[in-house]
């Protein structure tokens, strides 16, 4: 019999929240319909904080984070009414930032076309509470240089037409920070998440773990710096993830994105069968739309306060990766 099978997709959306977003939620809704997405996480959601003393909030999101994750759901339920969308957050800041706040939404009934070899859960649950992981055990805390954290749960996926009919999986967003940028600083605070993560699955009692996000270390050049965890790497092989704040668009090879930021890690318990940066801004060009005027309707280019919000949707492009359980048995 066939394996269980499902589309994974980390997006970081800009400081989400803080946009006019009348005219580009439709952007962010559509292209997960479009790209039969079955989980999506959801970094840089905008939060209260408290700023003493690097004391992480427990307040939950301002009226503008809640509000946009509302308006998204809404729109992911009346697009794909069939999917039976489920939405969680962790109603609090992952560091000292009032952008660090994470989201998740899953299609709790999943059709479409499954990943090749697999077949698609008939049904997707939460096996766990959706939240920030800040220990790797009950006695030790990593350094988390920068403050930022990684969010994930456990979900449970179940299909009458797989073997083994039930499995559980560690899906967990990161988005890398450090003090003063510095690329070793950040490569540390990475580092961390990935203790976390193996403390999870051991907690946990789950071998299959995807760890998603915007590492902020580009892939190329630091090949073996990702290969060192212990996990497979599943590189978007097809274009960078962040967005040049200022592409040449007279140039006849306009290049939009430059470094690859946004990568997925995953355990042996999972294979990864397809990885790809979306091209969303090629996407939504309407009629004789330019390129670059598609990409100023999608790159946040003017500065937010509160009497004006700016439209735009990020300076990152979305990541999918279609994953196979590739265990022996049946996860606890």
């Amino acid at each position: 019999m066939s394996k269980i099978g499902f589309r994974f997709m980390s997006w970081n959306l800009k400081d989400f929240g803080t946009y006019d977003y009348s005219a580009t939620m439709e952007i962010i809704a559509q292209t997960v319909i479009e790209n039969q997405v079955d989980v999506l996480m959801i970094m840089e959601v905008v939060v209260n904080r408290s700023a003493k003393r690097l004391r992480i909030s427990s307040t939950p999101p301002t009226d503008l984070g809640s509000a946009a994750l509302l308006q998204l759901y809404g729109l992911l339920q009346e697009k794909d009414p069939g999917g039976n969308w489920d939405q969680y957050y962790t109603k609090n800041s992952c560091a000292n930032q009032t952008r660090d706040a994470y989201a998740l939404f899953f299609r709790t009934s999943p059709h479409g076309e499954p990943p090749e070899g697999a077949v698609l859960p008939d049904i997707i649950e939460i096996h766990n509470e959706f939240k920030i992981y800040r220990y790797t055990t009950d006695l030790g805390q990593p350094r988390f240089e920068g403050g930022r954290r990684p969010a994930g749960c456990n979900l449970k996926f179940s299909s009458n037409a797989a073997e083994p009919s039930v499995e559980n999986a560690i899906l967990m967003n990161f988005h890398a920070l450090a003090e003063k940028s510095s690329l070793s600083a950040i490569k540390r605070s990475v580092g961390d998440c990935i203790e976390v993560a193996n403390a999870q699955a051991e907690i946990q009692g789950t071998g299959a773990v995807i760890v998603s996000g915007d590492f902020n270390v580009n892939y190329k050049g630091n090949e073996d710096w990702y290969g060192s965890f212990g996990y497979h790497v599943a590189i978007t092989t097809n274009g960078g993830s962040s967005l040049l704040a200022a592409p040449d668009f007279d140039s006849p090879n306009v290049v939009l994105a430059g470094n690859a930021f946004d990568n997925f890690l995953y355990s042996d318990d999972l294979i990864c069968a397809d990885q790809r940066v979306i091209s969303v801004i090629e996407a939504i060009m309407e009629g004789d739309e330019t390129l670059e005027s598609a990409y100023l309707r999608y790159y946040p280019t003017h500065k937010v306060s509160d009497s004006k919000k700016a439209a735009g949707v990020s300076d990152h492009l979305p990541i999918v990766g279609d994953f196979i359980f590739n265990s022996a048995g049946p996860s606890q």
